[in-house]
């Protein structure tokens, strides 16, 4: 239900009453608390801008989930993968692999995915002017980021490199779009022969891309779902006990 609520914009029960953020401080509409404290620096599961230790973020939380899920969908098409392979990039301490899939182009010409997840409704997006009314805007302008910042300097080593960006929302960029279909058909190749399945390949190609951007998206909103409902929470106790933990600290 949090999660139908949030993508359809309808009211949050839990954030009636909060006119401000209990972490940042921030004064805002009830309305939109619900989207603040899912996204607000200082709320943290189990810690906050008082000096607490926890899962720094939402958009962190994410990531980590779905580097998870891309390595998943990469060995499923017969890939080797590793997480946050260091070395890529010679003289630097730079990690642009947060999947690398070795050597899937040839011998030692490995696949580089980095992974983003991107909030339509970040200050850094809203400050752009379109994210919020252009479909897949906050998407592209992080893929050309990150081919700016990795994609020439990835391929001079010898390697392709694909930035894999996901919108809050559930859109997927181009270029991680276009790394699903890839996969999809690779998968589909793996298989038996069609008579054993009784299906043409690109049918078993639409069902493995249909199964995978549904987990995607189940994914990704069952998290938005999560952190929005213990964002709020943490919030509301924090406004009955503003100075708990402080409290708790110095004992």
């Amino acid at each position: 239900p949090i999660a139908a609520r949030h993508y359809f914009g309808c009211p949050e029960p839990l954030a009636d009453g909060l006119t401000a953020c209990p972490e940042c401080g921030v004064h805002m509409a009830s309305v939109q608390v619900r989207d603040h404290v899912a996204r607000c620096p200082y709320m943290r599961r189990g810690g906050g801008r008082d000096g607490g230790q926890g899962t720094a973020g939402l958009l962190y939380h994410y990531h980590r989930v779905l580097v998870d899920l891309v390595a998943r969908v990469l060995q499923e098409a017969g890939g080797t993968t590793i997480l946050e392979m260091p070395g890529l990039l010679a003289g630097t301490f730079e990690r642009p692999a947060d999947v690398a899939c070795i050597s899937l182009d040839g011998s030692g010409q490995h696949l580089i995915v980095d992974v983003a997840c991107v909030h339509v409704l970040a200050s850094s997006q809203i400050d752009r002017g379109r994210a919020s009314t252009e479909a897949g805007f906050a998407a592209r302008h992080v893929e050309s980021a990150k081919r700016r910042q990795y994609q020439r300097r990835v391929e001079q080593a010898g390697h392709r490199f694909v930035p894999f960006v996901i919108e809050d929302g559930g859109r997927l960029g181009q270029q991680a779009a276009a790394l699903l279909g890839e996969m999809a058909t690779r998968r589909a190749a793996r298989t038996a022969r069609p008579e054993d399945w009784g299906m043409p390949p690109a049918e078993r190609r639409r069902r493995y891309l249909a199964r995978w951007l549904e987990q995607f998206s189940v994914c990704l909103h069952a998290e938005v779902a999560t952190w929005i409902q213990l964002s709020l929470i943490r919030a509301r106790e924090r406004q009955q006990d503003p100075f708990g933990d402080c409290a708790r600290h110095d004992h």
